[in-house]
């Protein structure tokens, strides 16, 4: 057994990385870029929508969500209004 190092070649085709636009995520797409040119290697990005904030699921979910988007619609077009008319 020796205990020299093995050189290992690598070669990367392609770079895929998420971002959602935060600052974190802007960091991995620059070192994903560095990547990719330094391999000259396809570089590829998709933009990420975190789902922790959905929590409603099923069939009633959809009819909340249009209920709850008119409630929305109509609180907005409330604070357009002109006061004291």
């Amino acid at each position: 057994m020796s205990s020299g190092a093995h050189a290992i070649e690598v070669g990367i085709s392609r770079v895929l990385v998420g971002i959602d636009f935060s600052e974190s995520s802007e960091k991995a797409l620059r070192h994903a870029i560095a990547i990719s040119r330094s391999f000259s290697a396809k570089f590829y990005f998709a933009y990420v929508v975190s789902s922790l904030g959905f929590v409603m699921a099923g069939p009633d979910a959809t009819a909340l969500a249009r209920k709850q988007r008119r409630g929305y619609s109509k609180a907005g077009s409330i604070s357009t209004r002109r006061r004291g008319r």
